[in-house]
């Protein structure tokens, strides 16, 4: 039996459906494409803002929420010497009880550090650190090198010249060198003496501790009379007065102050003047005479 065997025509396969990116898409105008791109551009940074902001408000929330919840129970002081922690403490305003985050933003404007300067001249530098409960205020503070009187009160100074502190009793800077200024219109606390003869450089007497220095002398000298910058002397050991006249020639006034005193042994109370180095004098005095 035959049958009939009928042609079938092909079947057309399904078609494939791809996305297409519109903004390649070859059958938009140029035009069209370039402003597609810019309008999805335009989503992507509106949706990163968006991220950005909602990130905002939940920190910000956040600590609003735990603010309170961070205050200070501990205050430590560190690295002061002459200024104690508890004028410091007391000049920075920060209590126990303080919220952490109202000292954190306060320090970092500056602010805490400008109240401690104020109150306490003699800091060289203030660094203030928050913890979770702990705030630490580290300083450091100029060198008391030198101190002098005016009036009834006594001044601690540094080689710059500026006042850090004032004390009635002039035993409290004993361990520094006591010196006598030229005339001066004022001494405060937190600023540079002010001398009454404006016209005069006053480097003379920072040069002077150099000279001191350079010479290795500096714990020896118990006193320095810089009154006269052309007739300077000073003390040694609260025993003999040496008289230099003017800067010139330091290194020679101070071989030939070492001469006289090899070759007198062990004096008494002296004046050695050495003004003139080629004929330094040697004379001995009364311990009333030592700082005339």
């Amino acid at each position: 039996m035959n049958r009939e065997v009928k042609n079938q025509a092909p079947q057309k396969a399904a078609p494939t459906i791809r996305a297409t990116d519109e903004t390649n898409d070859p059958s938009l105008h140029p035009v069209t494409r370039k402003n597609l791109k810019k309008t999805k551009k335009r989503l992507r940074i509106l949706q990163i803002v968006m991220i950005v902001v909602v990130g905002l408000i939940l920190i910000t929330g956040l600590m609003l929420a735990i603010m309170p919840l961070c205050t200070v129970s501990e205050i430590v002081v560190e690295g002061n010497v002459a200024c104690t922690a508890e004028e410091i403490i007391a000049a920075s305003g920060i209590k126990e009880g303080d919220e952490i985050f109202s000292v954190f933003f306060a320090k970092s404007g500056g602010e805490l550090q400008n109240q401690i300067f104020l109150a306490c001249p003699n800091l060289r530098t203030i660094k203030i650190s928050c913890g979770f409960s702990k705030v630490t205020i580290t300083v450091t503070e100029m060198e008391n090198v030198m101190y002098t009187s005016a009036g009834s009160e006594w001044y601690s100074l540094n080689t710059d010249l500026l006042v850090l502190e004032k004390n009635a009793d002039p035993s409290a800077f004993s361990p520094f060198l006591k010196v006598k200024l030229p005339a001066v219109t004022s001494v405060t606390v937190g600023r540079k003496v002010a001398f009454a003869n404006q016209n005069i450089d006053y480097g003379y007497i920072v040069e002077l501790l150099e000279v001191f220095k350079r010479h290795d002398v500096m714990d020896s000298v118990t006193y320095v009379d810089f009154s006269d910058k052309l007739s300077l002397s000073c003390v040694f050991g609260d025993r003999i007065r040496l008289e230099l006249g003017t800067l010139a020639d330091t290194d020679t006034k101070f071989a030939r102050f070492a001469d006289v005193l090899r070759e007198k042994g062990d004096v008494g109370y002296a004046v050695i003047n050495v003004s003139n180095p080629s004929k330094p004098t040697y004379q001995a005095i009364e311990s009333t005479e030592l700082y005339d």
